[in-house]
């Protein structure tokens, strides 16, 4: 299986075979910059996690074999050992929790979960430089032109967006990106090319 994974942004391995929960999650995660491999099988999830930066899976997910078996064989591996792994399931008992923990998981996330939640989890088990695309804009942070709030670009609906566009200004659609070593970044101005100066 082929899957291209990003360079510029943290790439997460979402194992879960509920479509409708895996579809939120993965989209919330791209509007925060995060680069979501959807999965619904746990023999799949294995062959991909080497080439991620975050496991996220489900206990009751497809396959040949379980989520929290998926966990075992992850530690096992030389090469994805040391790869952070979020077990969110809606297996909520305590004897499903210490399973999980007893598998290797690094976080146990019990549904109904807010996507939030689950991007707060894989902001604390980023590496920092690998952290550094996921820092959002508040509600503080207003464009310098309008004064408008700042959203993801895939939220403003605005076409076509400026390459290398983190923010866009959900009035006047004027681009901004991240510049700086992280992780203190800084938001610009990105030059707009209907500007006439």
């Amino acid at each position: 299986m082929a899957v291209q994974v990003s360079k510029m942004r943290p790439t997460v391995l979402l194992v879960e075979d509920a479509y409708d929960d895996r579809q939120m999650y993965a989209e919330y995660l791209r509007l925060c910059h995060v680069h979501a491999i959807e999965i619904a099988n746990t023999a799949d999830a294995l062959a991909l996690a080497p080439t991620t930066d975050i496991v996220v899976t489900g206990i009751r997910v497809g396959g040949p074999f379980d989520g929290l078996e998926l966990v075992r064989r992850l530690r096992a591996d030389d090469k994805t050992k040391r790869t952070p792994v979020i077990v969110l399931t809606a297996c909520v008992m305590e004897s499903e929790r210490e399973r999980a923990y007893a598998a290797g998981c690094d976080v146990f996330l019990p549904k109904p979960c807010m996507p939030e939640m689950l991007l707060h989890e894989i902001r604390r088990r980023l590496p920092t430089h690998r952290r550094a695309r996921l820092t959002k804009v508040t509600a503080h942070d207003r464009c310098a032109a309008c004064g408008g709030l700042l959203v993801p670009p895939a939220a403003a609906f605005v076409d076509p967006v400026a390459p290398n566009t983190d923010y866009v200004c959900l009035q006047c659609g004027r681009p901004y990106r991240w510049l700086g070593t992280p992780p203190q970044l800084t938001l610009v101005d990105c030059p707009r090319e209907d500007d006439p100066g």
